[in-house]
């Protein structure tokens, strides 16, 4: 991105980062109404896509490309009556914004792909007493968020995955401060990008993506962090530093894609080929990309010889003859709920295994998968 954005009494303009110039000025009145409060508030996500610019009732959104006005928030449906914004901040993936409510003394969390409202955040409730919050800071986790209260002493700091008020940090006398935030001993965010397709290059949104430290997913274990792709497929997930693989589990997931690891491994059998993505203090790496195929769906329930759900039991399908194997970050399970499973498989045929900590058994053998194929109540014992 090669320009930036700044706000002011009059409206905002857009300035030419490489030659210094300024590229646009956009004036959207009401002078009056921000002669007391310092210009207007300004947000840009973190792709650079967008940014959004905020006013006493509305929030106004802008393709950061053509500088054109995209989307007009009334904040009188968000907040009603105390819409005041003062400052715009995002998450490091972009998903998630945080509007400073001026006059509600609250934040106000809303999901930036959909435009709705997740939670409203009263910061100035006792004890914490934040009041009239101006400025946003998040850590670069995206753990945290600090709002420094532009009529009270203190900074407020906010769980983000909880959204409630954990501390207040007092930093003078009560008085009005205009204190931005710089936050010391913070460890910047290292990030993994990249895209998420299927047939034709066609984006795939809503489809999560993880990551774990490569020896431990090679070795079955856990994925550690997970991220979800946006409506054009486009991906950001911010890890540890640290060396990973990045897989999709596709099995309970919208569509009919096969499971993959980064780079183009549909298998198990294969895991070793996955590349180590190795990702340092501050980095992004980028084009973690990946193209799911289309596979079929075989579906069931894992019952026991009463006919109860067996719960929570690992899975596994295995083609020896195309050495096609789907377990472990790749695999599938039977519900914690009802005991239903599904899995996404290229054609083949295929042994099917369920495991728990007390016994597995390998449920059907040489199971033929030319389409989708749902096997009712499978019996949790070993097949003929």
């Amino acid at each position: 991105m090669n320009s930036d954005e700044v706000t002011g009494v009059h409206g905002f303009a857009v300035l030419d980062l490489t030659t210094n110039t300024v590229l646009k000025t956009v004036d959207l009145g009401s002078v009056g109404e921000f002669s007391h409060v310092h210009g207007r508030a300004l947000g840009v996500k973190p792709d650079s896509s967008q940014y959004l610019v905020g006013e006493f009732f509305n929030m106004r959104v802008y393709n950061a490309v053509s500088d054109e006005e995209v989307r007009n928030v009334d904040l009188t449906g968000w907040n009603p009556y105390r819409t005041l914004v003062r400052d715009i901040v995002f998450s490091p993936d972009g998903h998630t914004g945080y509007l400073a409510m001026w006059d509600e003394k609250a934040v106000i969390a809303f999901d930036a792909d959909t435009w709705e409202v997740g939670a409203r955040i009263d910061v100035g409730r006792a004890p914490y007493f934040g009041v009239c919050p101006t400025w946003l800071v998040l850590s670069p986790d995206g753990s945290r968020l600090y709002a420094v209260n532009e009529e009270s002493d203190n900074v407020v700091v906010i769980d983000t995955a909880t959204h409630a008020v954990v501390k207040a940090i007092r930093v003078g006398k009560p008085y009005r401060i205009y204190l931005p935030a710089v936050l010391k001993n913070a460890t910047p965010p290292a990030i993994i990008v990249g895209t998420v397709t299927g047939t034709g290059g066609t984006p795939i949104a809503g489809i999560v993506v993880g990551a774990g430290d490569y020896n431990g997913i090679v070795n079955c274990g856990q994925g550690e962090f997970w991220t979800s792709t946006a409506e054009d497929g486009s991906y950001r997930l911010q890890v540890s530093p640290g060396t990973y693989l990045v897989f999709i589990n596709s099995n309970h997931q919208p569509g009919n894609y096969v499971p993959e690891a980064y780079p183009n491994v549909n298998s198990w059998a294969s895991i070793g080929a996955a590349t180590r993505v190795a990702v340092a203090v501050g980095q992004s790496v980028t084009g973690v990309d990946f193209s799911l195929p289309v596979g079929f769906t075989v579906s069931g329930r894992l019952v026991d010889h009463q006919g109860h759900a067996v719960l929570g039991a690992g899975g596994n399908m295995h083609d020896s003859g195309q050495g096609i194997e789907f377990g472990c970050a790749l695999g599938f399970g039977s519900s914690d709920v009802d005991g239903r499973f599904q899995v996404h498989v290229p054609a083949g045929t295929y042994d099917l295994y369920f495991g728990t900590d007390s016994e597995g058994h390998v449920v059907r053998r040489n199971l033929a998968v030319s389409n989708h194929t749902d096997l009712g109540d499978v019996l949790f014992a070993e097949a003929p």
